[in-house]
């Protein structure tokens, strides 16, 4: 002889002895408000369960729905944040200047150096009052500037050298711009040694000016020993190379750029 109710109470006795099982009981505890008659019949009810379990398995729900919620949530704004850090690449200005002094207004000065221009970008940004560079001329200390690696490594010491026939595999930091930040790299006038583009490699435009080769007149006080020939010039400022240099840097400037440039 049957009885219902103890056959029904023992059914779910038998399917809740695993936990998966008793997981499917307690799941359907906390929406059990949610479901029919015939529903809670078939699958348990809260009856089945103590009281304290019962308000315990709800508080739970509500706590995890909160707390999925807060996860979901903070995994949207992660991932905006972090996409809109990775749209965001500045445009960057870089300009490699060779054999300065410290006879600059900002470092103190000298008094026959006048340098408005520069004691102006000074104050713009961050002066390096204990700079050093990494080798006494100009082609180790550029290749070592745009690789990061010293000398010692590079093998490049002097100015006849070529970094590639050295450091074939070396990757400078224009490379990387263009190859992991997505930039366009253009230069122009001394970045490595020379007026040219050194390493193509590095470069997607390199400005190489047609200007006219000017001497001028070797200065009196000039050491003889000093290998170029400083003195005074007397030719229009858009007439150098330098200066050509810049006006073509300043167009580009003011041009619109489908991707950031490392200029």
């Amino acid at each position: 002889m049957s009885i219902p109710g103890k056959q029904r109470r023992r059914e779910n006795r038998t399917r809740g002895s695993s936990p998966a099982d008793r997981f499917h009981l307690y799941r359907g505890i906390v929406h059990d408000d949610c479901r029919t008659n015939e529903q809670r019949s078939n699958e348990g009810t809260a009856s089945d369960v103590p009281t304290w379990v019962k308000t315990y398995l709800i508080s739970f729900s509500r706590i995890f729905a909160s707390l999925r919620e807060t996860i979901v949530a903070a995994i949207g704004l992660f991932t905006l944040f972090a996409s809109a850090n990775a749209a965001v690449r500045p445009n960057i200005l870089f300009i490699p200047i060779d054999d300065l002094n410290s006879w600059v207004g900002h470092l103190g000065g000298h008094p026959q150096a006048k340098t408005p221009n520069i004691d102006r970008l000074a104050k713009q940004g961050v002066s390096f009052t204990k700079a050093f560079c990494n080798a006494p001329l100009c082609n180790p200390s550029r290749v070592s500037l745009f690789t990061g690696l010293l000398p010692s490594s590079t093998g490049v010491y002097g100015n006849g050298e070529q970094m590639r026939d050295k450091v074939p595999d070396a990757v400078t930091l224009m490379q990387y711009l263009r190859s992991k930040g997505g930039y366009s790299v253009q230069g122009g006038g001394k970045t490595f040694h020379g007026n040219g583009p050194y390493d193509p490699n590095s470069w997607d435009y390199y400005n190489r000016p047609q200007a006219e080769r000017h001497a001028g007149e070797r200065d009196a006080y000039l050491p003889k020993e000093a290998w170029a020939p400083w003195g005074p010039l007397d030719v229009d400022d858009a007439e150098l190379f330098d200066v050509m240099n810049v006006d073509w840097a300043i167009s580009e400037l003011g041009k619109l750029h489908e991707k950031p440039f490392f200029l």
